[in-house]
């Protein structure tokens, strides 16, 4: 899966925001994942281990079934124990070498950063990714936004890829797919919708498109 890893339509499915929804995880990721969406992390800050853990066998088979990369986020035992495509580690979890040393060489490792700083630090080590955010303001990111103009100067400068994270959504991809980013994260602006797969679809029409 690494090297064919598609991180063009990267969907964090947060449990704890879609519950807040009042809405089914399940249903909303598989509607999602029908509606374009070519990688999955899930998210939980709430779940015990084994209900993580037992959550994550259920998304891997639905991402094996349409051939979606399946990452989990900070918690790398659960990722190992249940055979995910990656892990994605924030700066405050464990550090890059050591989860390295812990996955398997197939798996994929992403990390997180705020600003050109942490980037930069990140691109030094050499990970598969780079989640790069938030870009814009949103509810789910109390960090400062990034916004176009700084994502603009310090893109250029980093030769790991990026995934932008936070605000993400249907009006504002043509502006970052104007300097130059291909790889877009989304949350709420998926999984809010009342028709997630036709509004994922219709994202993924605009991330794909030739004429931006």
């Amino acid at each position: 899966m690494k090297s064919s890893a598609d991180l063009s339509v990267y969907v964090i499915f947060d449990i704890e925001y879609i519950i807040s929804l009042k809405k089914n995880p399940l249903k909303c990721l598989l509607s999602a994942i029908q509606g374009g969406a070519t990688a999955v992390q899930l998210r939980s800050k709430c779940m015990d281990d084994r209900g993580f853990y037992n959550m994550a066998l259920k998304v891997k088979k639905i991402c094996r079934r349409y051939n979606c990369a399946f990452i989990i986020n900070d918690r790398v035992d659960a990722a190992l124990a249940c055979g995910a495509d990656g892990v994605h580690i924030g700066q405050n979890d464990l550090p890059y070498a050591a989860v390295k040393k812990l996955v398997k060489k197939t798996m994929l490792i992403g990390l997180s950063a705020s600003n050109l700083k942490e980037a930069r630090a990140c691109d030094r080590l050499k990970p598969d990714y780079i989640g790069v955010g938030p870009v814009f303001a949103t509810a789910q990111k109390i960090s400062k936004a990034l916004g176009v103009g700084a994502l603009k100067n310090f893109a250029p400068k980093i030769t790991t890829p990026l995934v932008a994270i936070g605000g993400i959504n249907g009006y504002n991809i043509v502006q970052l797919k104007r300097i130059g980013i291909q790889n877009f994260s989304f949350i709420s602006a998926v999984f809010s919708a009342d028709d997630i797969r036709g509004h994922m679809s219709s994202i993924k029409s605009i991330i794909n498109s030739k004429e931006i």
